[in-house]
């Protein structure tokens, strides 16, 4: 009985939260930044977004978080301050049009199974420096990590 619900719990979907790990904005923390999201999202045919994480990396992305769906843009501050304003609109833009265009990767059904899948991957992945036995469970997981691989690389990209 604890395997299939540990199973269901493994497999059942997620709804993102907030980063609790980086500065989270909202409209009233940066009214400006949010005035150009918003231009640029209207330009780009959708709408803004409801919060701005900033981090550390070298990079952009959009999710979705909460139960009704809100709209995240996460900016990686080292990113955004070698651009130059034209390129900064360029990044917001290609961003924003993962909402435009109905991007679903990260969206409830669709993240939930590459997240899945990226676990199974992890889990099945080959134990370093076998024993005996390991080397043979090492050999039976080569098919089905194949597979959750293959099925991984068409959801994720």
């Amino acid at each position: 009985m604890g395997r299939p619900l540990v199973l269901a719990w493994v497999l059942s979907p997620r709804v993102r939260r907030l980063p609790d790990d980086r500065p989270v904005l909202f409209r009233a923390d940066a009214p400006e930044l949010f005035a150009l999201v918003d231009e640029v999202a209207r330009a780009v045919g959708t709408r803004g977004v409801h919060a701005i994480a900033v981090d550390g990396s070298i990079n952009a992305g959009v999710m979705t978080y909460g139960v009704r769906g809100r709209r995240l843009l996460v900016l990686g501050m080292p990113l955004w301050e070698v651009l130059t304003p034209g390129e900064r609109i360029a990044l917001l833009g290609h961003e924003l049009a993962h909402y435009a265009n109905g991007d679903t990767r990260n969206g409830l059904v669709v993240g939930t199974a590459v997240r899945t899948l990226s676990l199974w991957h992890h889990t099945l992945r080959p134990l370093p420096h076998p024993s005996v036995i390991e080397m043979v469970v090492n050999a039976l997981y080569v098919v089905p990590r194949l597979l959750v691989r293959g099925c991984w690389c068409c959801l994720s990209g």
